[in-house]
């Protein structure tokens, strides 16, 4: 697989796993159920978290180069 595809894929993946978390962040307004609030927040914290990481580990291995 070629570096374009990958990075399609990856942002393919970035987009679905914020749809989700935003469509689970809306639904948990209307439920008004605090645990799934929580929940929520956690999980796309962890995520924006993870895609942080992986851009300034990428972004190191950039400059040794």
């Amino acid at each position: 697989m070629t570096g374009k595809h990958k990075n399609m894929d990856n942002n393919l993946l970035d987009f679905k796993v914020s749809l989700a978390g935003l469509g689970y962040f809306f639904v948990n307004l209307i439920n008004n159920d605090s645990f799934t609030r929580v929940f929520s927040f956690i999980l796309i914290s962890a995520f924006t978290l993870r895609r942080w990481y992986i851009m300034e580990k990428r972004n190191k291995t950039d400059k040794d180069y």
